[in-house]
């Protein structure tokens, strides 16, 4: 019961009716002044307790004075006698009251800090449950985010596959003709705007072809063993990318990756990717680019064979 009367719960007011209604029984049927004044300790000390602890301040401050009129009004007061001061009588009528209110103000107090405190600790779990609710939904929109981006990977996966393996069953012996192929199979699978492919020769990585260059651009047509880049290439076979090593491509790119020869793993030759949105230099796309530098190397050294 939630309704409140003078500010007050509805509930304590039938609680605090039903306590006096019990004791003026008791009193009545034991022959004892009904504001209990000369009982140590006093019954209606067990309203203020309750109140104040059960409820708070404003409960346990209105048990007290129902209480003080009760205890004022409900039954005889002791007499003053001819040798008591004014001053004195009134102390022995206000002490109980007066202990009554005090107890009623520390003991309701108490109660509320207790309150406010779980209150605060309700508004916190709140906010937690929230924050959680919104954690498992962004955990959900990414799961499905996630769950898509790997159809979607699949999917270009296995358009790759098919791409590459439709260029190994080519019947074409002619390295230009397969060098186009590869070529072709980078401009359609990877997709960038602008990219190009470098053969070794005699310690150097010359341009074969290139893609999408214009006529501003100053990209270097060879890299020699002093470039960083040649190092990395070459010597370490290592993939470089404009995301880890950006000082090493500086402003020739933003991927670069060997290609290697099918049995002796010696370097061939690079490709170079100098422009692509960024968020598509992924590890897919470096797969993608050995698969096509694989078959495309060893269709270049079958045809290499064929022809010699």
């Amino acid at each position: 019961m939630k309704e409140k009367f003078f500010a007050i719960r509805t509930w304590a007011w039938i609680e605090m009716g039903g306590f006096f209604v019990f004791l003026f029984l008791v009193a009545w049927i034991f022959n004892l002044p009904r504001n209990y004044f000369n009982v140590v300790p006093h019954p209606f000390w067990l309203l203020v307790i309750f109140f104040s602890a059960q409820y708070g301040t404003k409960e346990g401050l209105m048990a007290a004075v129902c209480s003080t009129l009760a205890l004022l009004l409900a039954g005889p007061l002791p007499v003053r006698s001819i040798v008591q001061e004014r001053y004195e009588y009134f102390f022995l009528l206000a002490k109980t009251p007066l202990l009554w209110g005090f107890i009623a103000l520390t003991l309701g107090e108490l109660r509320m800090k207790q309150i406010r405190e779980m209150e605060s600790l309700k508004i916190s779990l709140q906010q937690v449950e929230e924050k959680e609710q919104q954690i498992a939904n962004s955990y959900a929109a990414l799961k499905k985010i996630k769950e898509r981006l790997e159809v979607y990977v699949a999917s270009d996966m296995k358009t790759a596959l098919m791409e590459i393996a439709a260029f190994k069953q080519m019947g074409k012996k002619n390295e230009s003709d397969v060098l186009q192929g590869g070529f072709n199979l980078i401009q359609t699978l990877v997709s960038p705007e602008k990219f190009s492919i470098y053969l070794l020769k005699n310690q150097h990585l010359d341009l074969l072809l290139a893609k999408g260059w214009e006529a501003q651009d100053t990209y270097l047509q060879s890299y020699t063993s002093e470039h960083v880049l040649f190092q990395e290439i070459v010597r370490k076979k290592a993939v470089v990318s404009a995301q880890s090593s950006a000082s090493i491509l500086q402003q020739e790119g933003v991927l670069a990756i060997p290609i290697l020869k099918p049995e002796s793993e010696e370097v061939w030759g690079m490709i170079k990717i100098e422009k692509m949105p960024f968020l598509r230099v992924t590890t897919a796309t470096i797969d993608t680019l050995h698969m096509i530098a694989d078959c495309w190397v060893e269709r270049y050294v079958q045809c290499q064979k064929g022809s010699a």
